[in-house]
């Protein structure tokens, strides 16, 4: 039970660092929101002419994975300008779960951006369909399971 207790507490700081940094850098954040809310309009574009939503999945799954992968090698890099990489191997809890649990933040904070501005587009397109949305949080568990060898291979890398 102290074990869970732990991670619970790591998973807390982690995921209030990532906020911070959110609020700190807020031109990183109002850029990348608006880089890809510029992308999604763009694929909302075309899918209105294609009627297929699988660009649109793709885009989304891809961006993802991306962010994913390159998130672990950027904390490194990070922790390592910081002077923080020691004090993390040092710690008592496993550097490869800290690593872990800071990359599912990392991709829950872009699955909600991602979520956001889907409603937002298609609000501003005056659609008002959300199957999209629906259709997307459904393949959230085959997303998760593509994140898993995402993860697996940016740590062997």
């Amino acid at each position: 039970m102290k074990n869970y207790y732990y991670n619970f507490n790591l998973i807390v700081a982690l995921f209030r660092k990532e906020f911070l940094y959110v609020k700190r850098y807020k031109f990183n954040t109002i850029f990348g929101i608006v880089f890809m809310g510029i992308m999604f309009i763009l694929i909302s574009k075309s899918l209105k002419q294609t009627n297929d939503a699988f660009f649109f999945y793709a885009y989304v799954t891809w961006l993802l994975m991306v962010t994913n992968y390159s998130s672990i090698m950027n904390n490194l890099t990070n922790e390592l300008s910081l002077g923080t990489l020691e004090q993390l191997f040092l710690s008592s809890r496993n550097f490869i779960a800290t690593l872990l649990f800071r990359s599912i933040i990392i991709f829950f904070f872009s699955f909600f951006q991602i979520i956001f501005l889907t409603i937002l587009i298609k609000l501003i397109d005056g659609t008002y369909d959300f199957s999209m949305v629906n259709r997307f949080l459904k393949l959230l568990p085959q997303i998760l399971l593509g994140m898993m060898s995402i993860w697996g291979i940016s740590f062997i890398v």
